[in-house]
Parts: structure tokens; C-alpha cells; sequence
């Protein structure tokens, strides 16, 4: 991560700045995410002194080989590569030195000789942000699923059995919703046994909200009528009772509006 920070800084004519590559100025937030902190004010308040570029870019590299030692040992004080030599592998060793070294014939000579260096260790970070990501997305399609649910169940909330209205949930398309939510949330065993099975709930919901053409036997609680009729029917009740009470709630709202207030 930090080597392509630099290729892309250095892409643009431009340097990070030492003292912005300081183990102070490197974060690590998320999971192992590098990110380069206070970019861009050094460059800002020195733009009118005409420094030299390469020599800038020259000390990014070394700067970076400086931060890597220290990480390696632990300490800023006084990292040694000795020490780590015993510890990391000889790859490892390899890079820090030509980084500590950079723009000499032993040196990295620039960021894009650098990325070309940590080339098939990009293959290893890509296959672990393929992992991330795979995790994130499923997550994702979690937290979409939990949403599209969520709205089905406020809308069918808003309509069943509502308040100051004795016929709206014992006609029409509000009766077969009403007898629905029973079929969802209300089953019961031969006993009398509530059944709760969220297994019945989520299935039930979403062969709704897709608007299978799957039919379901609907019963009412006192068992004097049935009613056969298909998720997709029962969405297109949903839409419509859910259009209905926002329409009367608009009059409503158009009425109080129009009354003279006393």
C-alpha cells in the first residue's frame, strides 16, 4: 500500500514529503488499511522555493525504507537492520536496504521500480482483498435483504386492522392482507400450539415481496371461510391498500387545510 501511494503520488510530478512518511503520519485504520496522513501542506507552504523533485522523491523512498526498519524493530530510536535480519526473510532485508539506499546502483531508482519489485507480493494483497470484499458484499446482500423485508412488514403494519374504520380490514384486498398476517405470524399446531417459525416468517415474506405465483390457502380465525389466492395477488393487495391509505391521508391533510380555524 505504501509503495503504490508513492507510485501514485510520484505519477503526478509531485512527493509525499518525508516527514509526511514519519511512523507518526502512517495510520492503520480498518482491517490493515494504510493511509498517509497531512499530505500536501509541506508542499503547499514550500511551493515558491524551487526544490529539486527527484531529490524529494529520492527521500519518499528512503523515508518509506526508514519506516519500514522501524515497524521491523519496534522502535524509532534507533532501528537497526542487524537485528532484523534474524527475523524477517532475506526478501524482506532486501527491499529496506534498496529503499534505505534509494537512487544509488543498489537502490530502488523510483516508485514504479519499487511496484515492479513488489510485484508477486501484489498477487498475495489482491487475493486477500478479494477475500474482504467477497465478506463485505455478503454482508451487504444481508443488510439489502433485512431492508426489503423491513418495508414489506411496515407497509402491511400500516394496513392491517387500523383504528376508527370498522370495515377497512373486513373487505376487499385489506381482508385477504388481514388473513395473510394470521398465515405469517399467527400459525398454530393441531394443539392450538403457536407455532413460531422464523423459517415460515422469512419465506412467507419474501415469496411476497417477489410476488411469486405460488397460491396459499387463507383461513380465517374462526374457520368460516376460505379464501385460495397467490403471493402474487396478495403483493399487488399490498401496493394497491398501501396507494389507498396514502391517498386518504392526503385528502385528509387537503381537508383540515381548507377548514376556516376558529
Amino acid at each position: 500500500q505504501l509503495a503504490s501511494v508513492l507510485r501514485a503520488v510520484h505519477s503526478q510530478g509531485l512527493a509525499c514529503r518525508a516527514a509526511n512518511l514519519a511512523p507518526s503520519k502512517v495510520l492503520l485504520t480498518g482491517r490493515n488499511r494504510v493511509r498517509v496522513n497531512a499530505l500536501g501542506i509541506l508542499g503547499a507552504l514550500t511551493a515558491d522555493k524551487g526544490e529539486d523533485l527527484q531529490k524529494l522523491q529520492s527521500q519518499d523512498l528512503m523515508a518509506v525504507g526508514r519506516l519500514l526498519l522501524c515497524l521491523a524493530c519496534g522502535t524509532v530510536i534507533s532501528p537497526s537492520l542487524e537485528f532484523c535480519m534474524s527475523k524477517y526473510s532475506s526478501e524482506f532485508i532486501s527491499v529496506v536496504r534498496a529503499l534505505l539506499h534509494a537512487r544509488s546502483e543498489a537502490g530502488i531508482r523510483d516508485a514504479v521500480h519499487l511496484t515492479s519489485i513488489m510485484g508477486p507480493r501484489a498477487f498475495t494483497e489482491m487475493e486477500h482483498l478479494h477475500i474482504y470484499n467477497d465478506g463485505l458484499m455478503g454482508e451487504l446482500e444481508k443488510e439489502v435483504e433485512n431492508g426489503r423485508l423491513l418495508r414489506l412488514l411496515v407497509k402491511l403494519g400500516f394496513i392491517n386492522e387500523r383504528p376508527g374504520s370498522t370495515d377497512w380490514s373486513e373487505t376487499g384486498d385489506q381482508y385477504l392482507l388481514k388473513l395473510m398476517r394470521d398465515f405469517i405470524f399467527h400459525n398454530t399446531s393441531q394443539e392450538g400450539v403457536p407455532l413460531l417459525e422464523w423459517g415460515h416468517v422469512v419465506e412467507c415474506l419474501n415469496k411476497l415481496d417477489a410476488g411469486v405465483p405460488e397460491k396459499v390457502l387463507l383461513m380465517s380465525r374462526d374457520e368460516s371461510s376460505m379464501l385460495v389466492a397467490s403471493y402474487a395477488d396478495l403483493r399487488k393487495c399490498v401496493e394497491r391498500s398501501y396507494a389507498d391509505l396514502i391517498a386518504h391521508t392526503h385528502q385528509e391533510r387537503q381537508r383540515l387545510r381548507m377548514q376556516p380555524h376558529g
